[in-house]
């Protein structure tokens, strides 16, 4: 529902057809804003209904042919988004766009990576853009409890949401991970290492392994779902390496053990959740995350086991959610209401890459 109807955040309101094709919506609504929209929608759907059930139903994904000789990579793909992040970013308050204010991680993660010196050369305008988002986001952090809160209300970053959750905080992990890396930053290696002592404190079950799904005041969420703790696992797995801690090593490898291995079924992928007899499956975010999570456990380990495991999980991925006509991967494996996710499509393609240079097969890196 969420990668189907989201419109830029939580709450969404999504004015849906019969058939549920999307015809109109918004994020955070007030009254007013929520009445103007209805009557915005009735009296277009009263005036112009049979015209938008035609333009829903010409409206299809890409079916242009991966293997068509003129599909090539976008060559100015990267200075497009480039532009992106510069017109979008808030040089007052740093991150991007108004209010409400969230993360946004990877466009963070792409600006530390094209900020990086190439040919010597290194974009002094990134580096500022990442560096001034890093300190203004900290205000999302819980000074007194330790966690980071998953949105602000305000464009100033005041006003954070109650909840923290693991999603959230797994991605903020590999970005200040990352960020202290790259930017050689005590300040993201000193961050890094609070949330690793937060996580572990409030969200790992530290006698059985794996990590819950949020914490909210004092209320714990204890589901354990597989996408989301082989997120925090690589997290764990990356920080792991740079703090030299055999413990976090040892605590995210026991994670991986405990949660994604007892919904994995040989030829069938790895469960979403695994609850008694209620057992849910053929979700691509579990195989992309899961087969992640494994690649960071053969690195760090060398076992053979989770590198043949990542490969199996895509492998997996490939033969029931592959859409050869798209070029992409469906979000689910039941072919109805087909959806190609884009941002899981991109860590799709990430994972197929770092397959590709540990295994040395090449089909991973053309898909």
């Amino acid at each position: 529902i969420n990668e189907r109807y989201n419109m830029g955040g939580w709450p969404t309101t999504a004015f849906l057809t019969s058939d549920g094709k999307t015809l109109s919506g918004g994020t955070y609504l007030d009254v007013n804003q929520m009445l103007e929209l209805c009557r915005q929608v009735a009296a277009a759907w009263r005036e112009h209904g049979s015209e938008i059930r035609a333009r829903a139903a010409r409206t299809q994904p890409c079916t242009q042919n991966l293997h068509d000789a003129a599909v090539q990579p976008d060559s100015g793909a990267a200075a497009h988004l480039r532009t992106l992040i510069v017109e979008q970013f808030d040089s007052v308050h740093g991150g991007f766009g108004t209010a409400p204010k969230l993360p946004h991680v990877s466009a963070l993660l792409l600006a530390l990576s094209l900020a990086s010196e190439e040919d010597g050369v290194a974009d002094a305008e990134l580096a500022s853009i990442a560096e001034t988002t890093l300190d203004k986001m900290s205000a999302l952090w819980d000074s007194a409890g330790g966690g980071f809160y998953r949105y602000a209300d305000a464009a100033d970053w005041s006003r954070p949401g109650p909840e923290k959750t693991l999603e959230d905080n797994a991605a903020l992990l590999h970005l200040y991970v990352e960020a202290s890396v790259r930017r050689a930053s005590d300040d993201c290696l000193a961050r890094a290492a609070a949330l690793v002592r937060w996580v572990k404190a409030e969200l790992a079950n530290e006698h059985n392994g794996g990590f819950y799904n949020a914490r909210s005041g004092t209320l714990v969420d204890r589901s354990m779902y597989v996408d989301r703790n082989a997120q925090m696992v690589s997290g764990f797995l990356r920080a792991a390496a740079l703090f030299e801690d055999p413990w976090l090593r040892d605590f995210a490898l026991k994670s991986f053990e405990a949660v994604v291995l007892p919904g994995y079924s040989p030829g069938g992928g790895v469960a979403h959740i695994v609850d008694g007899d209620a057992t849910v499956r053929g979700l691509l975010t579990d195989q992309v995350h899961a087969s992640g999570a494994a690649i960071w456990a053969h690195a760090v380990t060398e076992q053979l086991p989770y590198s043949m495991l990542a490969a199996e999980l895509m492998q997996f991925a490939i033969r029931t959610m592959w859409d050869d006509s798209a070029g992409a991967f469906r979000d689910r494996a039941s072919p109805a209401d087909p959806l190609q996710p884009f941002q899981l499509n991109c860590e799709a393609a990430c994972v197929l890459d770092r397959l590709a240079t540990l295994t040395g097969d090449s089909a991973h890196h053309d898909r």
